[in-house]
């Protein structure tokens, strides 16, 4: 009976683990990602934002190519990141956005393929990343 107890817990134990381990790794992003969600600065209108503009995120904000580049939308890319070409990598918690001399790091949580990024704008502090193939 007691090993029986054991060997369930045990079980259960490894199943769980093997469950959050899924979300523990680094992403693999490939294709086109676009925003799901924004997370604003205090204080910020969002008519204001929308009318001016700025949430134009454009139809393809993040293209991330198969040669650990990403490619971002032209208007996107210029205003929030001031590039529209970077090599990306990905640590255990941060987005690593790197042009030359140029570096971006932005810490990040993987919500079960909702790629959930912190940036430093002052009008955003976090954007969501959903694969476009997802919203289709």
């Amino acid at each position: 009976m007691k090993k029986s107890v054991v060997f369930i817990l045990a079980l259960f134990v490894a199943m769980g683990m093997s469950c959050s381990n899924a979300q523990i790794g680094k992403p693999k992003l490939s294709g086109v990602y676009v925003i799901g969600s924004i997370g604003m600065q205090p204080g910020v209108d969002l008519k204001e934002l929308e009318s001016e503009g700025v949430l134009d995120f454009g139809d393809e904000p993040f293209n991330f190519q198969k040669n650990d580049t990403v490619l971002l939308s032209k208007k996107f890319g210029e205003d929030f990141f001031g590039g529209t070409v970077f090599k990306f990598e990905f640590t255990k918690k941060t987005l690593l956005f790197s042009n030359g001399d140029k570096k971006i790091e932005m810490p990040y949580e993987n919500d079960f393929g909702i790629i959930r990024i912190d940036i430093k704008n002052k009008y955003l502090t976090r954007i969501d990343l959903v694969a476009a193939k997802m919203v289709k």
